[in-house]
């Protein structure tokens, strides 16, 4: 398995390596489960979700599954050969500055990115 990054919904395009010319770049949505599987099964985590307030909530939800988001990890550049991208989005009213974890009503989305054929 390769390397997972998490980043939240509208992550810059500039870091995708691939020349996307005759690709798309389709997402598939997932549930906490498998989003869960996908990042046992990879050989590194990271993250560029820099919103303090969105990453302490992400981290707070996937910590329970064994799962700890390293703080200090930059990526440059993204290659969908080496990478799997998982997109984290939320819906709901707004988030406290005190929040530890979802307001009542608000959901997260958890996002695969492939690159496919055209």
């Amino acid at each position: 398995m390769t390397s997972v990054v998490l980043t939240p919904d509208g992550f810059p395009m500039g870091i995708v390596a691939n020349h996307l010319a005759g690709f798309d770049l389709r997402f598939r949505l997932l549930t906490e489960d498998k989003v869960v599987a996908i990042i046992n099964e990879a050989v590194e985590l990271s993250s560029i979700i820099h919103n303090p307030l969105f990453a302490r909530i992400v981290r707070n939800i996937l910590e329970p599954h064994g799962i700890e988001i390293p703080r200090e990890k930059k990526i440059n550049k993204i290659d969908f050969q080496d990478h799997v991208l998982l997109m984290v989005s939320y819906e709901g009213p707004p988030i406290s500055e005190d929040a530890i974890g979802l307001p009542e009503g608000g959901i997260l989305q958890w996002w695969l990115a492939q690159l496919v054929t055209g």
